[in-house]
């Protein structure tokens, strides 16, 4: 066995601080950069932000605070209309046709979205409408229950707005031949410029009715897609059931929203009510500019015992499967990445969340807000963090070393996944008190980056001697 110490491994004596160290640990709801409200005090997290207007709604300021410096915090509660449909039209006044199925042209897409829908097939297999020409006029588009789409922008802008309808009533009204069993619907989305230019607090794509019961399954696909200048979200769903975004570019979304016209909290709000199992991938997507001023994306299982709030209907609480994000790219000096549940309720983060490969700026540090038990976790830029929360939602996983990529918990943690055939380097991100024990036949280098390591229940921490490390219990 080979046990090697990088020379300024462990220099730190107990309690001295690591100002430089790459991790930090904290005791606050990673979002030191919002704006103070009222309820800053109070021992609990503000009110999360609830379900948002349609685009063309401005929030009611009898309903949502005016927050300091004429941004929203992510407590505001906002109206719950629908978008208003607006028909969309050609940029190309000469040019008659839009979007076409088939050989079929139409000459708007919310024609061409009632000709894939409203036919005794519809849902059965998806139908693909294919831009011809960009959309403008800020369009409000309705994606009816049950549909089953595919809309190839072909590169094309559309300058608007597209809302799932999920409130009860068509949910119920779409599955009455198969009893309480809600029409779920598919959507993708690829190739397609997203603009929400002159939308007053407008969303980019918009599904949600979490005050009421009968949200169908929403399975969304957005591909190659850029989401630029929505005042109030890029994105809005309530109801996911599979949401996968792929190579997406979000750009000045949650910018400028409200009466007071401030930065919004988010630019990705998964904020899922009553939905099961879902699935949530998020991957070599980039976030520039303005995200939000909470964070570029939120996660939130709502509804659990501990979350029962006014801003969602009594129907069960949602559960959320998995939730993956790799190789995402988001802006330098982004405070926090992404919030993980809300409230400091421990039943609204209770799900497996796994960040890869992501980075923010060049080499900044990749925050985690981990909004349910109001504190935050910093891994290195590209590091692999991964949280196997309990049913509670309480993880204890604190990113205390750095091996081959991947952040572990514990020196021990580390030593369980180490090839005794390769040379391993384990790097402390801080510093950390524990027994350790280096099994025979290890080819080591513990980099301690001026750390230390702390045996448990010792008095001072274990000490280089002579470039060696003398751990008790070596076999």
């Amino acid at each position: 066995m080979m046990l090697t110490l990088a020379p300024a491994a462990f220099a730190a004596e107990p309690g001295d601080p690591s100002e430089n160290a790459p991790v930090e640990i904290t005791e606050t709801d990673g979002t030191a950069q919002e704006p103070i409200t009222s309820e800053d005090t109070a021992p609990t997290e503000p009110t999360e932000s609830t379900e948002p207007a349609g685009p063309t709604t401005p929030t009611d300021p009898e309903t949502t605070e005016p927050t300091t410096g004429g941004g929203q915090s992510d407590d505001a509660e906002l109206p719950t209309e629908e978008p208003t449909a607006i028909e969309d039209k050609s940029e190309n006044e000469d040019a008659a046709k839009i979007a076409q199925i088939g050989e079929t042209q139409y000459s708007s897409l919310s024609e061409a979205i009632s000709a894939a829908t409203n036919n005794e097939t519809a849902g059965e297999k998806p139908v693909t409408i294919e831009l011809i020409d960009n959309v403008t006029g800020t369009a409000q588009i309705s994606i009816p229950v049950g549909a089953n789409l595919v809309i190839d922008g072909k590169e094309h802008t559309f300058n608007g707005s597209i809302s799932c309808v999920a409130n009860s009533s068509q949910a119920n009204k779409a599955a009455a031949v198969d009893g309480d069993e809600k029409d779920a619907t598919h959507l993708t989305i690829q190739n397609l410029k997203m603009n929400g230019e002159e939308i007053v607090d407008g969303f980019g794509i918009y599904s949600g009715n979490q005050k009421q019961g009968g949200q169908m399954d929403l399975y969304l696909t957005v591909e190659n897609c850029t989401i630029q200048n929505y005042e109030a979200k890029g994105m809005y769903l309530t109801n996911t059931k599979e949401l996968v975004l792929d190579t997406c570019t979000f750009v000045d979304n949650a910018n400028n929203f409200g009466f007071l016209k401030g930065q919004g909290d988010f630019a990705v709000d998964l904020n899922l009510c009553a939905v099961q199992a879902a699935k949530i991938t998020i991957e070599n997507c980039i976030f520039e500019g303005d995200n939000g001023i909470t964070a570029p994306i939120k996660i939130a299982a709502r509804g659990g015992q501990d979350d029962q709030e006014s801003d969602i209907m009594d129907a069960g609480a949602a559960t959320i499967e998995s939730v993956t994000i790799t190789g995402c790219k988001f802006a330098e000096g982004t405070n926090t990445v992404v919030k993980l549940g809300t409230k400091s309720r421990a039943s609204t983060g209770a799900f497996d969340v796994e960040l890869k490969e992501n980075t923010c700026g060049t080499s900044d540090p990749v925050s985690v807000s981990l909004g349910y038990k109001s504190g935050s976790i910093k891994v290195p830029s590209g590091a692999t963090l991964e949280l196997k929360n309990s049913e509670e939602g309480a993880t204890e996983t604190i990113p205390a070393v750095l091996m081959n990529g991947k952040v572990y918990s514990s020196i021990a943690d580390a030593l369980k996944e180490v090839n005794k055939e390769q040379m391993t380097t384990i790097t402390l991100l801080q510093s950390v008190t524990e027994d350790v024990t280096i099994p025979c036949g290890f080819n080591l280098v513990i980099e301690g980056d001026g750390k230390y390591i702390g045996k448990a229940r010792s008095p001072a921490p274990l000490r280089p001697v002579r470039g060696r490390l003398v751990i008790p219990s070596l076999p």
